[in-house]
């Protein structure tokens, strides 16, 4: 097999002078994760697992402060103020002396050229792009930025610290160019990239000309190791010192074990199934309610997670404070109910098939598995499908071809705006319309749109009572649970998970005993 190896050095003129890391007298820090990524671009995908690397590449604006992994108040990062202009305008001004990994410094026109190439539509970031899409951004000076957006935005101070909101060098970036710098990324973050083998390793290297507060660690190594059984042995043997995606049934594997502690927080995500609504099987929402009906996700969340998952009471979850509806119900399992609205739907008895990932939903292709049963008990002709190429073919214009029904993905509440858990994925900037999975009803947009724009709880709180009745009625896909993030960590390691599963390297979050 060929194996395909970035080196970003001093010699092609893109970084500083690299540290002596082995001469550093701090710590290399080795991490173990399920799944490497292709790429690291900030702007181009959604993946949570990108946020394991970039974290420690790149930084944003504003920035959340946590405390035992839990995210709590914003406050400033690569910007030092903010202040309200009007409703629809926002002046930043940005933290002077701050330098990219090429020594170049940070200034207002990085900041633009950010933003701005998110809604480039010739570059591949219709995914993250929508997020923006009413936005302009102006430098008034080397350090001062203006936001402006069509409709008033009261939650655009926490998007700005979105993870495809990390800043960009623009001269660098027009320079290589984007399919370069998805492989060759520099940010102004404690770490800087040295080594990248896509899907096998990635090398960072403290960067010391970094902002903030030192770097705690000289080296991180991130290896790709997909089997959960070798991450363990990896972890018990010393050959890495934190390891992700741990399932609850193999932690009696590593508790009680000297010197290995299993660490873990309720993340701030939902394990989803998203349906090709444009897929001829897939056109009727009667059939694709009677698929939602069929689902056991309470036998699901104890069978798989024994304890670690909670089945959440329609498409929310508690952090979203005030929008949070504790009254609704969760999700109906309705078998019978379900075998009747199959037959009453355009269903035809075609297969339909489910797409997951083998390794980069934790426990995603067991649950696919019972949830495929489920749907033949029903009556339906259902197939699973685990392929690392889970989208399949895409059209020239990054929508989803008509080759497959249904795959596996989660969502994330990562946004200031606490109704983003939904609307994120499925609303009319989400990812899922971005694809071409899903035409979001005008009724819904309508919803979003006055609800984006209003700081009334009340009047949100209605808004997003009516967008989840649409959602489930439209049932352009269903959520299982929200789950635990668990990680096998060295115990003279300080460092622990976020709930909005960033691995966070730096100083205040990681330190060694």
């Amino acid at each position: 097999m060929c194996r395909l190896v970035f080196v970003v050095a001093a010699s092609v003129a893109l970084l500083v002078t690299p540290a002596a890391a082995q001469d550093d007298p701090r710590p290399e820090l080795r991490v173990g994760l399920a799944e490497v990524q292709s790429s690291y671009d900030p702007g181009a995908s959604l993946a949570f697992r990108l946020w394991h690397v970039n974290y420690s590449i790149f930084d944003t604006l504003t920035e959340r402060r946590f405390e035992d992994g839990v995210g709590g108040e914003l406050v400033p990062a690569l910007a030092t103020d903010w202040r309200r202009i009007d409703e629809r305008t926002l002046d930043v001004t940005l933290r002077e002396g701050v330098t990219f990994h090429n020594g170049e410094p940070l200034t207002s026109e990085d900041v633009v050229f950010t933003f701005e190439r998110l809604q480039d539509p010739e570059l591949p970031y219709a995914a993250t792009g929508g997020r923006f899409s009413d936005l302009t951004v102006e430098a008034i000076d080397d350090f001062t930025v203006r936001f402006q957006t069509e409709l008033p935005h009261p939650f655009l101070e926490a998007r700005l610290r979105s993870a495809y909101a990390m800043i960009v060098p623009k001269d660098y970036f027009e320079e290589v160019g984007q399919a370069a710098f998805q492989n060759m990324p520099i940010g102004t973050g404690p770490y800087r990239l040295v080594e990248f083998s896509p899907e096998e390793r990635v090398v960072l290297e403290a960067f010391d000309d970094y902002w903030g507060e030192p770097a705690p660690a000289s080296r991180i190594v991130f290896e790709d190791i997909p089997e959960l059984s070798a991450r363990i042995t990896a972890l018990v043997n010393g050959e890495v010192d934190i390891i992700s995606d741990l399932i609850p049934d193999q932690l009696r594997a590593l508790e009680g074990r000297e010197g290995i502690d299993v660490r873990g927080v309720t993340a701030n995500n939902v394990h989803i199934l998203v349906y090709n609504t444009r897929h001829p099987a897939m056109g009727d929402p009667l059939f694709r309610q009677a698929l939602n009906l069929a689902i056991d996700r309470e036998r699901m969340a104890e069978a798989l997670w024994q304890g670690r998952a909670t089945v959440p009471n329609g498409y929310q979850i508690a952090a979203m404070t005030g929008l949070y509806d504790a009254n609704r119900p969760t999700p109906a399992f309705d078998p019978e109910r379900a075998r009747n609205l199959v037959e009453q739907s355009s269903y035809d008895g075609e297969t339909i098939t489910f797409n997951a990932h083998p390794v980069y939903y934790t426990l995603g292709v067991q649950a696919a598995e019972a949830i495929v049963q489920m749907w033949r008990d029903i009556g339906v002709d259902a197939e699973l499908i685990v392929s690392e190429d889970v989208w399949q073919v895409r059209n020239d214009r990054g929508e989803m071809a008509d080759t497959h029904t249904m795959r596996v993905s989660s969502t994330s509440l990562l946004e200031g705006d606490t109704m983003g858990l939904l609307t994120y994925a499925f609303g009319p900037d989400g990812w899922v319309p971005a694809r071409g999975l899903w035409d979001v009803p005008e009724d819904f947009t309508a919803l979003y749109r006055e609800a984006e724009a209003s700081t009334d709880l009340e009047t949100r709180f209605t808004a997003h009572s009516q967008l989840l009745d649409i959602f489930e009625e439209q049932a352009p896909g269903t959520f299982f649970y929200q789950w635990e993030t668990l990680n096998g960590v060295r115990s003279d390691i300080d460092w622990m998970p976020y709930n909005d599963l960033r691995f966070d390297f730096r100083a205040r979050n990681l330190s060694f005993n």
